[in-house]
């Protein structure tokens, strides 16, 4: 066993391009981690479509998977902060602690509010 902290992504689209996207802008941000003492633990992608229940839950399984082996998971999509975004449904779902996702503060959807007790 390692004391390097790892790190998981998983990299989402609504096509084969789309993904692509993600796969590239992922890799760009795993060189980033390396740098500064992640190991990369896991990297899956996935083809989600808001409309379908079976990739929305394979998508499910995937983030349960990665979130079980690694310290950092972070998920990677190119449809850009939309309605038709369904990461942050799937995430919040799976996390047992609400969080503010920053999607919702860099569309100014919600304010950045830090809480002086933590």
């Amino acid at each position: 066993m390692t004391d390097i902290p790892m790190a998981g992504f998983l990299c989402s689209g609504k096509t084969p391009l789309a993904l692509s996207v993600s796969v590239c802008c992922a890799y760009k941000m795993m060189e980033i981690l390396k740098e500064n003492g992640f190991g990369i633990g896991a990297c899956h992608t996935e083809i989600t479509e808001p409309l379908s229940q079976k990739l929305v839950e394979r998508a499910k399984g995937t983030l349960e998977h990665i979130a079980g082996c690694c310290e950092l998971v972070i998920t990677v999509g190119c449809d850009g902060f939309s309605v038709s975004d369904i990461m942050p449904d799937i995430t919040e779902a799976l996390c047992k602690k609400s969080a503010t996702f920053f999607s919702s503060v860099l569309c100014g959807a919600r304010e950045l509010v830090v809480d002086s007790k933590y």
